[in-house]
């Protein structure tokens, strides 16, 4: 007769390593594309979390030990990995509403498509600018710092070691108050160009009111838009590599403050 042993420290630590994992898998950009099937981002998870147990010291579960307890330690790991996803998240959300406002200037609001990365109904524009966000954020290794912060959050904070206090918030907040910084930053040259634009047909229209200036105004602006969009690639990509330095500054600054408080 076979008998088996399994290691129950071993067994407690994938749970947690998991759950850190899942919750980063499940917020983080790139990762957390609606693209992928479930069963992908579940196998990710589990290849992640097979690796870094390892490197994890096992815990020791409170005594006594309640289903309760349980389920706040493990809603404590979760909010690890969600809330270092979310802070990355955050550039995201900035270009996203980059791309509303200018392609509300541009007259592409009108069109809305699913958005591949989000799943929800948004402009072509503001799908376009997110996908190169995108591509300059693989480019740059995001992923690869994603990974990174992951594996070294366990040498900040080992498993039911985090400390959640309001200096956590503060930078979460900070993070999610940057999102307007990088999404008027990123279309502020758009938004000026545009408003040149209408100040110009507005006194070419006085000027010679014959001129349909209804007619066109939408053709002009978009073919307008289109061409400084191309042209301005090189400052978008210079300023998304910018924003990229500050969010994985913001992690780092989040794995801290959950590390001592």
């Amino acid at each position: 007769m076979l008998n088996f042993s399994i290691d129950q420290s071993l067994i407690i630590s994938l749970i947690m390593v998991s759950i850190r994992v899942g919750g980063i898998v499940l917020f983080a950009p790139f990762f957390s594309m609606t693209a992928f099937p479930a069963t992908v981002r579940i196998y990710l998870t589990l290849f992640l979390s097979l690796v870094l147990v390892p490197i994890v010291q096992a815990p020791q579960l409170p005594s006594p030990f309640t289903l309760l307890g349980l389920s706040i330690l493990l809603g404590q790991e979760a909010l690890i990995g969600m809330s270092v996803g979310l802070v990355m998240r955050m550039l995201f959300a900035g270009v996203q509403l980059a791309g509303q406002l200018i392609g509300f200037q541009i007259g592409f609001s009108i069109v809305n498509i699913i958005d591949p990365q989000t799943a929800v109904q948004t402009s072509t524009l503001t799908v376009l600018v997110n996908f190169l966000a995108l591509v300059i954020f693989l480019f740059a290794n995001g992923h690869h710092f994603i990974i990174a912060a992951l594996a070294g959050s366990y040498s900040y904070i080992p498993p039911m070691q985090a400390f959640l206090n309001r200096s956590v918030l503060d930078v979460i907040m900070g993070s999610a108050g940057r999102v307007w910084v990088v999404g008027l930053q990123l279309a502020a040259p758009m938004l000026f160009l545009m408003l040149f634009l209408d100040f110009v047909i507005g006194i070419l229209g006085r000027i010679a009111p014959q001129i349909p200036i209804l007619i066109i105004t939408f053709p002009l602006k978009i073919i307008v838009g289109l061409l400084s969009i191309g042209l301005g690639m090189t400052y978008f990509r210079e300023a998304i590599l910018h924003f990229i330095t500050i969010f994985e500054n913001d992690s780092m600054m989040l794995l801290k403050a959950l590390a001592h408080g």
